[in-house]
């Protein structure tokens, strides 16, 4: 607390200005160290002659300052987190000044946190308590036996840090005699210890008796050394121990677990490591990528929150009963196909393999698993697939036997029969030429030509069904064209419209594209006389020569919604197996208001 003059007013001057000047009277003149220090840079904003005093520093120099200067570097993290604004401060805080020379000095610190236009401040109240340093062990005078051989280098240096006592550990890592070394000072006997931190642990154990841990490297030799000072009435004794190799096989082990988390982090499949009791000790990036949730949030986490709840028991039971099982070397066994759940709520499907392994006699459980849901899913598209083609394969055959049937009889009933008409009116002419009647002869002569353009006829009809006409000479347009004027013929209640500008019309694409694109066009017709009802029916052309659209519209009943391939013909199915076969591709819809289109793309694909 500060001290207060009894003759003072027993209130302060309501006068603002005077107000103010009383409170930086009082600062200043304390005698208790007073410092002011922004809470989120630890910057001194204000100090009195007291703190300049405790630290042994000038006010105006102590404020370019920052606590990390003026308190000892073990004591900082401490005074940082007592001076965060949100942490409630109760009790003063114990801790070491470091003066401006290198020397420390115990402290008491009160801290009262404030806010000053906005900003948030600390004012701390430094009491010096040099009366409550530990009390200093007192060394014997003699050095007992055990400690000249012990392992760890061991020396003694006395007030003035010369040599009193050297080992033989520390002859050796100090590669100097003990006898050259005792009544010397440090700093001159092995003047390299300078420039480590060497100088200001013993300055510290010397003047102000705190021991101390810390590790020395020597960069000329590439030697680390670890060392604890303990400070006495007579000095400071000193152990210290080569650690060189400890720290190498420490690096090694450190870049053995940078490879191993780069592996993890590489890996395309998903690696989940458990202890015994299921909970997420790793868990790999394509982990988070293949479950949706960032992999650092699943740490410390149960695997079982990766399974859907179905499954979490028995998971559970086998998991518990896997770990259970006792290896030295390593147990691995593959997975069936498991459900996973991700975060989303989405199920998918998994294979993998685990793995039992003992760590420092600890089980740990080590998974690795990928996902599989687009696997199976193109396995059962392949399946459908299968399927459709077994499918269409029996309906090629049916319909090799229908067309073979259909020219048989073509033959039989039709070109057969008349062409044995045209044989029987032959021999009835011969026979009337022997009689002489001319009359018969000439009716006969009539007929006879009439048997014969219906023969052609009936030629024409059987080849077309094999070979579109005019495809092969006149191109594709041409064809779809004599197409649909032989089926307007026989469709009266129907319109047949051939949208083919001029510049397409002369177009010739390969003959592979051209017959599969007619006999896909051929198919559309059909279906649309048989099924659709439509009064109207367009077909058009559009492309280049690199390229082909085709479409077929109808403004009949369109069609269903699980369009099968019609008895007879190869259907919509037959359809697509054309397209594939020349690389276009068919979309089919039904518009809103009824009808069916058809749109075929052909692109050149070299």
């Amino acid at each position: 607390m500060i001290a207060c003059n009894t003759d003072m007013p027993a209130a302060v001057p309501s006068n603002p200005e005077l107000q103010h000047a009383c409170y930086q009277a009082l600062f200043e003149r304390s005698s208790v160290a007073l410092l002011i220090v922004a809470s989120d840079t630890l910057r001194v904003l204000a100090a009195n002659e007291a703190a300049g005093h405790c630290f042994d520093y000038p006010v105006e120099r102590m404020l370019e300052l920052n606590l990390d200067v003026l308190f000892h570097p073990d004591d900082r993290l401490s005074i940082q987190h007592a001076l965060q604004f949100n942490k409630q401060q109760l009790e003063p805080i114990h801790c070491r000044t470091f003066r401006s020379m290198g020397e420390a000095d115990l402290v008491e610190m009160e801290v009262s946190k404030l806010e000053c236009n906005g900003t948030h401040v600390c004012m701390l109240f430094i009491h010096e308590l040099k009366q409550l340093r530990p009390p200093i062990p007192h060394s014997n005078a003699t050095i007992q036996p055990p400690l000249v051989d012990i392992e760890d280098g061991f020396l003694q240096l006395d007030q003035k840090a010369r040599f009193t006592f050297v080992n033989a550990k520390a002859e050796k890592l100090l590669h100097r005699r003990g006898e050259d070394l005792l009544g010397q000072v440090i700093w001159e006997s092995i003047p390299e210890a300078l420039q480590t931190d060497h100088h200001f642990h013993f300055t510290m154990a010397l003047q102000g008796h705190w021991p101390s841990s810390y590790d020395v490297i020597y960069p000329d030799c590439q030697v680390r050394h670890q060392v604890r000072v303990y400070p006495s009435s007579n000095g400071i004794s000193v152990v210290f121990r080569d650690v060189t190799q400890h720290h190498i096989e420490l690096e090694r082990l450190n870049q053995e677990q940078a490879r191993l988390n780069a592996i993890v982090n590489a890996s395309h499949e998903a690696i989940i490591s458990t202890d015994a009791h299921g909970l997420i000790q790793i868990f790999s990036p394509s982990a988070g990528r293949i479950f949706g949730v960032p992999h650092e949030a699943m740490l410390g986490k149960s695997v079982e929150m990766l399974l859907p709840e179905r499954f979490r028991a028995a998971h559970t039971n086998m998991r518990e009963e896997f770990a259970r099982t006792q290896c030295t070397s390593g147990r691995m066994m593959g997975l069936r196909r498991v459900k996973g759940l991700r975060s989303d709520g989405v199920e998918i499907d998994l294979e993998g393999t685990i793995a039992n392994v003992l760590i420092q006699g600890h089980p740990v459980l080590i998974t690795t698993l990928r996902d599989v849901t687009h696997n199976l899913i193109a396995e059962a598209e392949q399946q459908v697939m299968r399927k459709r083609l077994s499918h269409l394969t029996h309906r090629l055959m049916l319909q090799e036997k229908d067309l073979i049937r259909r020219i048989s009889l073509a033959l039989h009933d039709q070109l057969g029969q008349t062409l044995a008409a045209v044989r029987i009116v032959h021999e009835t002419i011969a026979a009337l030429r022997s009689q002489g009647n001319s009359v018969e002869q000439s009716r006969l002569f009539g007929q006879l030509g009439t048997l014969i353009e219906q023969s052609i006829r009936e030629v024409r009809v059987v080849l077309a069904d094999l070979q579109p006409p005019m495809l092969g000479e006149n191109g594709l347009a041409a064809a779809l064209d004599n197409e649909l004027r032989n089926r307007a013929g026989s469709q009266k209640d129907m319109q047949m419209v051939l949208q083919a500008p001029p510049e397409v019309a002369g177009i010739r694409w390969p003959a592979a594209v051209e017959h599969a694109v007619f006999m896909i066009a051929r198919e559309a017709v059909e279906n649309a006389i048989r099924h659709s009802g439509a009064n109207l029916l367009k077909l058009s052309l559009a492309g280049s020569p690199a390229d082909l659209t085709m479409e077929v519209w109808d403004n009949g009943c369109g069609y269903p919604a699980n369009a099968e391939a019609t008895a007879g013909h190869l259907g919509l199915a037959g359809m697509h197996e054309r397209a594939n076969s020349i690389g276009a591709h068919i979309t089919l819809n039904s518009g809103d208001k009824g009808g069916a289109h058809l749109s075929l793309h052909w692109e050149n694909a070299e």
